[in-house]
């Protein structure tokens, strides 16, 4: 009985770790969202990308069966 209670126990404490985690993620992945272009966010590429400076791609590949690149 005290093995379960010590196992409950733990696990609950896991589970307010990962709450924590996953709220810091969230205000991460928003915080990099504000900060893109909405065009980047939704993969809409039809822009001249020439105009842009404040991005730099540093890995990525064309990708022909979607005609994209993809980054």
């Amino acid at each position: 009985m005290n093995r379960w209670e010590k196992g409950i126990e733990d696990a609950h404490i896991s589970i307010e770790q990962l709450s924590v985690d996953v709220s810091n993620l969230r205000i991460r992945m928003t915080t990099l969202e504000s900060i893109l272009p909405e065009n980047f966010l939704y993969n809409k590429f039809d822009d001249d990308l020439s105009t842009v400076n404040s991005i730099r791609v540093i890995r990525g590949y064309y990708n022909e069966s979607a005609s994209r690149l993809e980054v």
